[in-house]
């Protein structure tokens, strides 16, 4: 999975709060995520082995895609301001 915000500055980001909520609640349902951006960075502690991170949407696809085996499935939730 792959899960955060790429964005320079922003008023309505994702909120962390619930980005760890989620590592809490699913972390052990994923094969691994990768989080996009700077704010993410923090939550990478919470498991070294699964948790990744990548500085904006496309270095997150690209090591999803690097992390998968044949038929295993990327969910991407990037929030994203243009």
């Amino acid at each position: 999975m792959v899960l955060g915000e790429e964005a320079k500055r922003s008023l309505r980001g994702l909120d962390p709060s619930g980005v760890e909520r989620f590592i809490r609640n699913h972390m052990d349902e994923l094969g691994a995520l990768v989080l996009v951006g700077e704010r993410m960075k923090p939550f990478m502690e919470k498991d070294l082995t699964k948790i990744y991170h990548a500085d904006d949407l496309r270095g997150g696809i690209e090591l999803a895609r690097s992390l998968t085996k044949e038929k295993d499935i990327i969910l991407s939730c990037v929030k994203c301001f243009r």
